[in-house]
């Protein structure tokens, strides 16, 4: 009587360490998967894909601008001082006091078939100590009050803007 006591404890211990096996072998299926996936991801986190940013150096002024009030055509000057070639800018224009921006312009050498973009004689269009003059119609505005200009340069898929050569300019005259 003893004796069956025994055996069918050791029975009901067997079916509690199948359970604890099968606890094991899914937690080291798991550990497995995700080492597998570090290994297959760590090589794009050690190489991404090459920045084609705006390189330290770049720098856009506003030159000069003129508002004609009696045609509404505004004359802007914009000029590379920086070291590098800059692909094109984005004007963008402040129609009161506020720092809302809306978009009025581009200027690039390949404008495609966007929307008030006016192309560049020579491509790069700024290159260093390049100028760009240019006159754009502002009748649909009331007032301009401020101009920002955002240059950036063309990659191979997108452009990238280089916000750290932003430009800005509080207006006068434009109304």
């Amino acid at each position: 009587m003893v004796k069956n006591i025994f055996v069918n404890k050791r029975k009901k211990n067997k079916k509690g360490i199948s359970i604890l096996i099968s606890y094991v072998l899914l937690i080291t299926l798991a550990i497995a998967l995700s080492a597998t996936t570090y290994i297959f991801l760590k090589q794009y986190a050690e190489k991404p894909l090459p920045e084609e940013g705006c390189p330290e150096g770049t720098n856009i002024v506003i030159e000069n601008y003129e508002c004609d009030m009696n045609e509404k055509i505004l004359s802007i000057t914009i000029k590379n001082r920086g070291l590098h070639n800059v692909d094109g800018v984005f004007i963008k224009i402040s129609t009161d006091n506020t720092e809302f921006l809306e978009d009025f312009a581009e200027i690039s050498s390949e404008c495609m078939s966007r929307p008030n973009c006016v192309r560049c004689e020579f491509d790069p269009c700024f290159p260093p100590d390049g100028e760009v003059s240019k006159e754009f119609d502002y009748s649909e505005y009331d007032q301009i009050t401020k101009i920002v200009v955002i240059p950036y340069k063309l990659g191979e898929t997108y452009a990238t803007l280089c916000e750290n050569a932003i430009a800005s300019l509080n207006v006068e005259g434009c109304e």
